[in-house]
């Protein structure tokens, strides 16, 4: 038994640092599984890429089915100098709380979505299979992304890399997505 948890935690280990950073850099970056697999330093199925990513996805929060599941954001962390009975030095960490999920401010929006502040770090909530069901308005890139990725074939809150706001942005254009764009760090629940 022990023998087995050692061998899977050294696999995990030995995987993460041959592929695992370098799979998580590239999909924040945009790039569909088959561009991943060839940026790979360390040969790598693609079925391998593909459950890595999609474990990725689900354990960093970055897909999460509920809007209460959004992590909040933390505002950037400080430190403290305190003194004890000695007059000897310490810091203590201290981690301001960001907006809190329950008290986010709803806003209507009507314009660009790109100009939304920080869109990047926003949670858009979509269907992506609407995209695969109307490839026709999305460019080859974007069509092979949509259809290629790891994501639930049910409405999803995603947070957006460079890819999928395009796809956002092209089925909002077309009319196709209307629905809601949450800022964790703004505090913002965008009405689209």
């Amino acid at each position: 038994m022990a023998n087995e948890y050692f061998k899977e935690a050294l696999h995990n280990f030995t995987s993460d640092y041959a592929y695992g950073s370098q799979i998580r850099h590239l999909y924040d970056q945009g790039l569909s599984i088959e561009r991943i697999k060839e940026k790979l330093d360390y040969p790598t199925p693609i079925e391998t890429v593909y459950e890595y990513l999609k474990k990725y996805l689900i354990d960093s929060r970055i897909i999460v089915f509920n809007e209460s599941d959004i992590p909040s954001s933390t505002k950037a962390s400080s430190y403290t100098v305190e003194y004890d009975s000695l007059g000897r030095k310490s810091f203590r960490l201290q981690k301001e709380r960001g907006k809190d999920m329950n008290d986010l401010v709803t806003r209507s929006y009507l314009g660009d979505i790109t100009a939304i502040p920080d869109i990047l770090n926003c949670y858009a909530h979509v269907d992506l299979s609407i995209a695969s069901k109307n490839s026709d308005i999305l460019d080859s890139k974007l069509k092979d992304y949509c259809c290629t990725m790891p994501f639930p074939k049910k409405p999803c809150y995603i947070r957006l890399n460079p890819s999928l706001l395009d796809i956002v942005n092209t089925l909002y254009k077309a009319g196709l997505w209307h629905d809601v764009m949450i800022s964790p760090k703004e505090g913002i629940r965008y009405s689209l």
